[in-house]
């Protein structure tokens, strides 16, 4: 997963613009958001959790082949994502853990990526369990963190050791 971090490098331009001269994003300010946000989604709390995002930011999904070749699935503003994901929620029940694996900081600390490992549990009658590996990118605005950018790679669930 480093190698992903390694693309997240790139988003680090855009973070310095949209970010003023602030207090530094910290690790422990990530690993935070990101522990807040899958709360706000278990809840079913869809404004607590969207408010967590900036509003430009983007959403990518897509998946890994058995080929480990990228298939994507598509790309969504914040807003169609809402749309999105309360549809899909609709009468169910979300259960939703977040492993963070990695956080890197920009060196003028305007700037962060996270790598993580989501496992998410969706219930409507059956149960369905998805898996992905996410890198997330995170600027500060106004004075609070937002999650720039989001992209989850579906990947085979697998159990724990």
């Amino acid at each position: 997963m480093p190698h992903r971090l390694a693309a997240a490098s790139l988003v680090f331009a855009l973070c310095a613009a949209a970010a003023a001269a602030q207090t530094p994003i910290s690790e422990a300010e990530v690993r935070a958001l990101a522990i807040r946000q899958a709360a706000a989604l278990n809840a079913g709390d869809l404004p607590a959790y969207f408010a967590t995002f900036a509003p430009q930011a983007r959403f990518a999904q897509q998946a890994l082949g058995s080929n480990n070749r990228i298939v994507p699935y598509g790309e969504s503003t914040r807003e169609q994502a809402r749309a999105q994901l309360s549809k899909a929620l609709e009468g169910a029940k979300i259960a939703e853990t977040v492993e963070v694996r990695q956080v890197a900081l920009s060196a003028d600390g305007r700037g962060a990526a996270m790598a993580a490992r989501v496992r998410t549990r969706i219930e409507r009658g059956s149960a369905r369990l998805s898996c992905a590996d996410r890198l997330a990118t995170f600027v500060r605005i106004r004075g609070e963190l937002k999650t720039l950018a989001q992209t989850d790679t579906l990947v085979r669930c697998r159990t724990a050791p």
